[in-house]
């Protein structure tokens, strides 16, 4: 018996297969199918926001009781991938290779991401009818903390840990030493969260 988790991951896949249909004809400039086949995505992608908005969410926050935590997420990640989806029709429109792999490149990214998060948390969760309590989201404050890192160790190898080659100038100087700081203190932030605060949370 297909489970609300199976279908709703079948049409991740089915807006994965769309979106990746499109990127290759953008990479390949072939604007006349691209424009087909971007409204294909943007269409099957609408329906899938719209039934999880409209449907799925309100019924999760009724059991909730709240429209906190990973619905509020997950309603911010739409909202996020709308407005990429806009920037990529944009493109579409002026033919823009660069804009549109830019941007396709980003909306990727974010899609991977909510999705795993929907697939391995939200779903589940549904599915098993649990009782509402805080590891929801704590767990997607997790895995927004791991992407952190990895965005942070990315700055990191990009710097070659914010040191500056011998005669680099003030500029460049300042530069990493204004990005060393923030870096410090985001790591002590998730350390304190994810170590000390979210367990006691769960408890």
């Amino acid at each position: 018996m297909s489970t609300i988790s199976d279908y709703m991951t079948k049409t991740h896949a089915l807006c994965d297969e769309l979106f990746t249909n499109a990127e290759n004809l953008a990479t390949e400039s072939n604007w006349t199918e691209l424009n087909s086949a971007f409204q294909d995505f943007v269409t099957e992608t609408g329906k899938h926001f719209s039934k999880e908005e409209d449907i799925l969410f309100p019924n999760v926050e009724r059991v909730m009781g709240s429209s906190g935590g990973p619905t509020q997420v997950m309603r911010m990640e739409h909202q996020q991938m709308r407005e990429l989806i806009a920037l990529l029709s944009h493109a579409v429109t002026q033919k823009d290779q660069s804009e549109f792999l830019g941007e396709a490149e980003t909306l990727l990214v974010l899609m991977q991401q909510h999705n795993m998060k929907e697939e391995q948390i939200l779903f589940p969760w549904i599915l098993n009818n649990r009782e509402p309590r805080p590891m929801a989201p704590i767990q997607v404050m997790l895995m927004e903390h791991d992407r952190a890192g990895r965005h942070l160790k990315q700055i990191e190898d990009l710097t070659d840990n914010f040191q500056t080659p011998n005669g680099a100038c003030p500029t460049w100087r300042s530069l990493y030493a204004g990005l060393q700081n923030p870096n410090k203190e985001l790591r002590t932030h998730i350390h304190l969260e994810n170590n000390i605060l979210f367990p006691r949370a769960a408890q």
